[in-house]
């Protein structure tokens, strides 16, 4: 009886459902996913779920990528279908990310040997990606890719050292141009006063086309320092073709977390400064990354690239809490739709404690976009009804209708939001306007949506 509820007391479950219903064309988009997890001694059984129904049937989608692990304090092993990731991804990276849906697997065998803070992994697999578009999961790589890695990891007192091996296999070219390959090196060393962090990769391959041998070549460099309340950091990468055909993930040094060029051509430079005392805050932070081939960084001409300028301010007066936040961003060839993208905006969100707690957020932007130029005020608005019955209103106007929004001017959205004990349901109806979203130097252009949208999320 004992063994029998302690199985039942390590098992977890999470579901994240979501319905949507456009008002214009009646299209519907349901949607389903989320992990099944056992736990017991130094075992785990996992099982990551997708259901994919919308109107357009041969958009369906059924995926169940089921895992075993066993990790205790000298092995560590990973089968079927796992996520892994060395040199923060600058060598490879095949990690999941449900809020920004973006799922990663290595479908095969991973195994860890662990003594004296020094580990050794061995990893061989294929390679599955599914990315999200149009309200839809696609499976975007045919799992013929085949992954080959070695990773040594020692980290003991200040010191914390990375070196990594992949051999990637693609089974659409001939085998004797089809390896791609990446190796890299990564130094971190932590004091008290901060840390100094040195990440490097160089890639060796083949053209897919011309079967010419093609190289790169990754840099990533952080110095960070704290005194007396006041964090300083300066980070600075150099990626040449250090893509690894999307299976390793460039670290980014911008809030947005956006990288131009993916990391085929992009160097930069970043800057974070923060000052807290008391209930206040500071921040300041600055960063431009460029083309290779643009030797402006303060005023890049050339290629993509992107530029943002932040300062912020929180803190609290009373029963108000307060973030105000200042900002440029400049934006080049980005975007398929313009070339030059400036903004300029000042963000502000609130919070009053009272008998009806109310949150609310305003954000006024300049925009110059090319040769248009045009203001966008947004307000968001949210009041606790109930304890557990919260409702929100979003509304963005723009001075002008804007081509790459569908020569649109307004989008207005209503949204309850029901709490209970493991979880949440949604209703919400309106327009929301999309546009550029990233994650982790991912990027994908969210288009807008008019109509309604049912949401459901449970974990126990």
């Amino acid at each position: 009886m004992k063994f029998l509820l302690t199985l039942l007391i390590q098992f977890n479950f999470n579901l994240n459902g979501d319905y949507l219903l456009d008002r214009n064309s009646l299209e519907e988009y349901a949607l389903a996913f989320g992990q099944l997890q056992h736990s017991f001694l130094d075992f785990k059984i996992s099982a990551d779920f997708l259901v994919q129904q919308p109107s357009q049937w041969d958009k369906r989608l059924l995926m169940l990528n089921p895992q075993f692990s066993f990790k205790n304090a000298f092995i560590e092993l990973a089968l079927l279908d796992f996520q892994a990731q060395f040199q923060k991804g600058l060598v490879f990276s095949q990690l999941s990310d449900f809020q920004f849906r973006k799922l990663r697997y290595v479908r095969g065998i991973e195994l860890t040997g662990k003594l004296n803070g020094l580990s050794l992994t061995l990893l061989s697999g294929q390679l599955a990606s599914y990315d999200y578009e149009n309200f839809l999961f696609l499976l975007n790589n045919d799992t013929s890719d085949v992954v080959r890695a070695l990773n040594l990891n020692y980290g003991k007192g200040i010191t914390d050292f990375e070196a990594t091996y992949v051999r990637l296999n693609r089974k659409n070219m001939p085998e004797s141009f089809s390896f791609q390959e990446i190796y890299g090196l990564r130094n971190k060393l932590s004091m008290d006063w901060g840390r100094f962090e040195i990440n490097l990769a160089r890639k060796w391959g083949v053209d897919p086309i011309t079967y010419s041998r093609i190289k790169g070549l990754g840099v990533n460099v952080d110095l960070a320092g704290s005194f007396d309340g006041l964090d300083l950091g300066l980070s600075c990468i150099y990626y040449d073709s250090i893509n690894f055909w999307n299976y390793n993930l460039p670290p980014v040094i911008t809030e947005k977390e956006l990288l131009p060029n993916a990391g085929n051509a992009d160097k930069g430079l970043g800057f974070l400064g923060a000052y807290g005392f008391g209930d206040y805050y500071f921040e300041l932070q600055l960063a431009s990354i460029v083309n290779l081939k643009d030797d402006n960084l303060l005023n890049p001409s050339l290629g993509k690239a992107y530029q943002e300028g932040y300062f912020k301010f929180e803190g609290d007066f009373g029963k108000f809490h307060f973030d105000l936040k200042g900002a440029r961003e400049k934006y080049l060839r980005v975007e398929p739709e313009y070339q030059k993208l400036l903004s300029y905006y000042f963000e502000t969100h609130s919070k009053v404690d009272a008998k009806l707690p109310t949150e609310f957020s305003v954000k006024v932007t300049r925009n110059y976009e090319d040769s248009l130029k045009y203001w966008m005020t947004e307000f968001t608005g949210g009041v606790d009804l109930l304890k557990d019955l919260t409702a929100s209103f979003q509304m963005e106007y723009a001075s002008m209708k804007i081509p790459r929004f569908n020569n649109e001017n307004f989008w207005a959205n209503f949204e309850l939001l029901y709490r209970f004990e493991n979880g949440s349901l949604s209703l919400a109806y309106g327009k929301k306007r999309g546009g550029l979203v990233c994650s982790g130097g991912v990027c994908r252009i969210l288009p807008s949506f008019d109509g309604l949208k049912l949401g459901l999320n449970i974990g126990y």
